[in-house]
């Protein structure tokens, strides 16, 4: 595993760049690590949990340089030798994997990583290994990690990245101080675009930022999609505005169509629970919002089946779009959770 001089996260290849960018959000969760900081009592191993695309991965960099700064400055000083190589993503005591990528999540990198961490450290001082995607580490990847956790090294530190903490094995979890971050509000969002404008493609009128932000719930992994997908996503908003109306042809042709999207599965899903959130917001109160409600919890539920199991999407997607129906036009009896039906 050779990931101690080229993070493998998004956020971390511009790191430099986005150092210099105040982190927006998240105030209390930032405090209380920093707090931990002052009073040297910061645990071995963090697990900072919540949704994609909310900024964990900057917090988690924040607390890293933090470990790394020769003169104990909360956020680094940003002067020393140590705060500079980290800038430039190429400190030899931080080691940066993403368990999406087959190598980084496989028996044999982590042991290798493992086996790094037995070395003597090249600064001397603390070492800091930061785990993206957490939640897609195997059993049999947790089980080796495990054994290094129950006896953590005092200048070693482990901080987890993890969107879906229910995926993760519970002596893991019980094994890490997790601290939960929660969906950036519409007002820190739009901070944050204005802020760092080349996080919306220059093709995107600055007219149609108010309702990406909006549409996106908090979230830039969800803002990332809509960006490419603004004009998909104005028409899927209508046809389910259309379903939740009772067109009955228009659900099956919508399930249909998105799921002839093989390659895009897991994109639609997402846009699809993106949208689905923005109506419950807007639904009217009683049963058209209970029906969304039950067809947002099958977005998300979909989401994880069809990556797991991989069930079909356009059998998951049909459901769904049943759901949305007003009671009178659904085609048969549909149950509450996707769950019930593919387990």
């Amino acid at each position: 595993m050779t990931t101690k001089k080229k993070p493998a996260t998004r956020e971390a290849e511009n790191s430099q760049t986005r150092h210099q960018v105040q982190i927006i959000g998240h105030t209390e969760q930032r405090a209380f690590f920093q707090e931990l900081f002052r009073r040297q009592r910061l645990p071995s191993t963090l697990l900072l949990a919540g949704p994609g695309g909310v900024g964990k991965r900057l917090v988690a960099r924040e607390l890293a340089q933090s470990l790394f700064c020769e003169k104990g400055v909360w956020g680094g000083c940003q002067e020393c030798h140590p705060c500079s190589l980290f800038a430039h993503s190429s400190l030899p005591d931080l080691y940066s994997i993403d368990l999406a990528s087959d190598v980084a999540g496989s028996v044999d990198g982590m042991r290798e990583l493992l086996y790094s961490l037995q070395l003597r450290s090249f600064g001397g001082k603390n070492r800091v290994v930061l785990i993206d995607n957490a939640h897609l580490m195997s059993v049999q990847v947790t089980n080796l990690l495990l054994k290094t956790l129950e006896e953590p090294r005092p200048d070693t530190y482990f901080i987890m990245i993890s969107s879906s903490k229910a995926r993760m094995l519970p002596t893991l979890l019980s094994r890490s101080q997790v601290t939960h971050f929660e969906s950036l509000s519409h007002q820190e969002m739009l901070r944050i675009v204005q802020q760092t404008p080349d996080l919306i493609p220059a093709e995107v009128p600055a007219s149609e930022y108010a309702l990406i932000v909006q549409l996106s719930d908090g979230s830039f992994e969800n803002l990332a999609s809509l960006c490419h997908e603004l004009p998909r996503a104005r028409e899927i908003s209508g046809r389910i505005d259309r379903i939740i109306e009772g067109d009955i042809p228009e659900a099956t042709r919508l399930a249909a169509e998105i799921a002839k999207e093989k390659d895009r599965a897991n994109d639609m899903l997402r846009l699809l629970t993106v949208l689905m959130r923005t109506k419950l917001h807007t639904a009217k109160a009683g049963e058209q919002q209970h029906r969304i409600a039950v067809a947002l919890h099958n977005c998300v539920s979909a989401e994880r089946l069809v990556f797991e199991r991989n069930l079909s999407a356009g059998y998951l997607l049909s459901l769904m779009m049943t759901q949305l129906l007003p009671k009178s036009g659904r085609a048969g009896v549909e149950p509450w959770l996707i769950e019930q039906v593919v387990v």
